[in-house]
């Protein structure tokens, strides 16, 4: 009998008629490791989501009533059956601004990309640096894109009793009109990246907690609920309009403080059916050095701490993120500001105005 771990592989196999399989390698090697054991139903359980995997019986090269596709299912059997083999990967990476103690908000932000669009955006946003920084003979991948810290990049620091010693920022010795640059050409990049497929686009979302809302204290808590579920319910969406099934993973910048507290109310969130049944695991955490997508992210939050959080707030890096923001039934549901007169028509931002139709 071929064991479930072959199947699984052949199930995620490249097509010899379309070319190389979608999935990479890494999130191939995930599924992989989620199909170790057979339950008393005779399937897999994912052991996050809770999705059940049926294989095809011995011989048969079919299972009933499934038109010979694999089976996902969740616990409530919510949506129609899914053929797992032709599932593609949307990833979501996320980051924060906003997190010290004076902050006037909390945002948790970032961007969402069809697999396929992973690299090629990787590619364009490399090139942007190599466009202002070959010329002045400085090596493009020393340097993080880190709008904060581009625009104002930190010195060094001595060792002292408090504080361990810190190198001075790759970007402070290159001149202020290279780095306003480098911040207006990422930006141009994000906003007018082609996808391969324009029915897959790449698509932001956020979370904007107001310092004044009455749910404040548990800010991260509003600001993840809001930003992994909006991101499932668009996967679901996508899935029903092109009938492929859509699998969501999420990666943040690293944050040791939270890992730990995050992954914990995803599993939770999962395990008591509050949907997220599109994702293939908790969030995972990188060191943002070693992604440019977590660096998109990045400038995704910045331009909403810009328009949100300053005092006198900055539009020109925010206004051509609006038409990226998932959108359902007219309504920027990929954004959401929480503030004291939520929904009551005080507030005139994007997010906020296009709840009121």
């Amino acid at each position: 009998m071929q064991s479930l771990r072959a199947r699984a592989r052949s199930a995620y196999a490249p097509d010899r008629r379309t070319g190389p399989s979608t999935w990479p390698a890494w999130l191939l090697s995930l599924v992989l490791a989620t199909v170790s054991s057979t339950d008393r139903a005779g399937g897999t359980r994912h052991p996050v989501a809770g999705l059940r995997m049926r294989y095809p019986a011995p011989g048969t090269g079919s299972l009933a009533g499934s038109g010979g596709a694999h089976q996902l299912s969740g616990a409530s059997a919510r949506g129609p059956e899914a053929a797992v083999g032709r599932a593609s990967v949307y990833l979501l990476a996320l980051d924060e601004s906003g997190t010290h103690g004076t902050a006037p908000a909390l945002i948790i932000a970032g961007l969402a990309v069809h697999e396929h669009d992973i690299r090629p955006l990787n590619v364009s946003l490399d090139a942007v640096l190599d466009r202002h920084l070959k010329p002045l003979g400085l090596d493009p991948h020393q340097f993080e894109l880190h709008a904060a810290e581009i625009k104002s990049p930190p010195g060094g620091r001595a060792a002292s009793t408090t504080r361990a010693a810190r190198s001075g920022s790759p970007w402070r010795p290159v001149p202020t009109s290279s780095r306003l640059a480098v911040i207006a050409d990422a930006y141009k990049t994000l906003t007018t990246f082609s996808p391969r497929d324009p029915a897959l686009p790449p698509r932001v979302f956020g979370a904007i907690v107001d310092r004044r809302h009455r749910t404040f204290a548990q800010a991260d808590r509003r600001a993840y609920d809001h930003v992994l579920h909006r991101f499932d319910e668009m996967l679901q969406r996508l899935a029903a309009a092109n009938g492929v099934p859509q699998v969501g993973m999420v990666v943040h910048d690293r944050n040791r403080q939270k890992e730990r507290a995050i992954q914990d109310l995803a599993a939770r969130w999962q395990r008591t059916g509050a949907r997220l049944d599109t994702l293939a695991h908790v969030p995972l955490f990188t060191d943002s050095r070693s992604s440019r997508l977590v660096q998109a992210a990045d400038f995704i939050a910045s331009a909403l701490w810009r328009y949100y959080g300053l005092t006198s707030p900055g539009s020109t890096e925010a206004e051509p993120l609006w038409p990226l923001v998932d959108t359902d039934r007219g309504m920027l549901s990929g954004v959401i500001h929480l503030t004291p007169d939520y929904r009551s028509g005080v507030c005139t931002c994007p997010p906020c105005a296009s709840r009121r139709h």
